[in-house]
């Protein structure tokens, strides 16, 4: 982490005072003083230790250089506007729905809590690492779920940089089972290669377990 971050995120976590409000205003100052750092510091609420209130400060990664985390998903909600052309799409790596909010933590690891009433879809990506890919119903699967999202970047234009992405990817996995091969748990075999283990492995289950010798006479 660099030497300016880690003097303000040690500032921050030492901030214990009496005063809600004055937490908030000593939290702005320091903003106002080294705004640079202000993606690397997620703050929630005030919590009260021992009579007093803490400006919990949390570091959640984005030093300039390091990388995000891999999103498992997208959720989309709404603004305030309530509008689906103005929905908002946010990838995350861990959501946890609740009774009226839900927990969602972003691909830099802050965590956002959002009303349910204001989410339109929670998406999960498919893992196109492992997927297997052998007959026309897998490249048919593909082309659908490429289709769903067209159609959702048709409703909610602002989910385009998070799902353009995904079905060039399926265009490309479709493209590539079409001319004669196969994958399986992410190799790629021809398909007589495919049927042969095929093949080799009943072969191997089909066989009967060798029985335990009988008692010595």
């Amino acid at each position: 982490m660099a030497p300016g971050a880690r003097r303000l995120i040690s500032r921050l976590q030492a901030i214990v005072v009496d005063s809600p409000a004055s937490s908030v205003m000593l939290f702005r100052e320091s903003m106002i003083r080294e705004p640079q750092w202000l993606p690397m510091v997620a703050w929630g609420s005030l919590r009260p230790i021992r009579g007093r209130s803490l400006l919990a400060a949390l570091v959640v990664g984005m030093v300039p250089g390091a990388s995000a985390a891999e999103p498992t998903g997208l959720v989309i909600s709404w603004s305030l506007s309530r509008s689906d052309e103005l929905a908002v799409g946010i990838e995350f790596t861990r959501v946890q729905v609740f009774d009226v909010t839900t927990s969602v933590t972003d691909r830099s690891g802050q965590v956002q809590r959002i009303g349910n009433a204001l989410i339109r879809e929670i998406i999960d990506y498919p893992n196109l690492e492992t997927m297997d890919i052998v007959d026309e119903k897998d490249r048919e699967a593909l082309r659908q779920l490429a289709a769903t999202y067209r159609n959702l970047i048709a409703k909610y234009p602002k989910a385009t940089p998070a799902l353009s992405g995904w079905i060039d990817r399926l265009a490309s996995l479709y493209q590539a089972s079409g001319g004669g091969e196969v994958r399986i748990r992410g190799r790629w075999m021809s398909r007589k290669r495919y049927h042969y283990e095929l093949a080799k492995h009943r072969e191997i289950d089909s066989v009967s377990p060798i029985s335990p010798p009988g008692p010595a006479r």
